[in-house]
């Protein structure tokens, strides 16, 4: 039971290792390295929940160590999951931006007047 436990209190210390790398990778902006992160996060994850199935009743067992682990990882996911914000709504001005910019070419593309010819046809 107890070697259970620690081992989800490890795949939490690593969860929560695995955040703060992402949280570097987003204040950095590679964001193509964060694919490779999120997917680890994801088997332990799972790797988590299956432990956590095996203990079954944990009410007997000492987890004030993997609550203080677990709530400094709830903590880190929140500052990410707030960068992520940051970025997402950054992303929607430029998007817009670059909507309002096409709409004003497309408007001064319509309103322009196309002559087609030899310059010189046109001095008389």
């Amino acid at each position: 039971m107890s070697n259970k436990l620690n081992k989800i209190e490890d795949i939490y210390e690593s969860l929560f290792e695995i955040s703060k790398q992402i949280g570097e990778l987003l204040d950095r902006n590679l964001y193509a390295e964060l694919v490779i992160y999120f997917n680890k996060k994801e088997n332990l994850l799972k790797q988590s929940s299956e432990l956590i199935k095996q203990l079954g009743d944990v009410s007997k067992i000492n987890t004030s160590k993997l609550k203080h682990i677990a709530q400094k990882y709830a903590e880190q996911e929140k500052k990410n999951l707030s960068k992520m914000q940051n970025i997402k709504d950054e992303i929607k001005k430029d998007i817009s931006k670059t909507n309002k910019d096409k709409k004003l070419l497309n408007a001064y593309n319509q309103n322009k007047e196309h002559i087609y010819g030899n310059i010189l046809e046109f001095w008389e």
